[in-house]
């Protein structure tokens, strides 16, 4: 399966954008804020979760807990 997550908002919820099982999808241009448990979980076999690095993650709780849940994206 192959997605793309383009110009979304996702706020307020648990997990902002989570994304599992074997896929290749693309995020990008979207605002991820205020998640109470994560603002992107890459749950994809073999990490094949892309980003073009223009997104806005920020103020999830907690921030850290995965690669691409960070305000600044990196291609992996």
């Amino acid at each position: 399966m192959t997605g793309s997550v383009d110009n979304v908002t996702a706020s307020n919820n648990g997990t902002g954008v989570l994304v599992q099982g074997v896929a290749k999808v693309t995020l990008s241009r979207s605002i991820v804020t205020a998640n109470t448990s994560e603002g992107v979980h890459d749950g994809t076999s073999a990490h094949t979760f892309y980003t073009f690095g223009n997104n806005q993650i920020a103020l999830n709780n907690p921030d850290n807990t995965t690669v691409l849940n960070n305000a600044t994206f990196v291609l992996h």
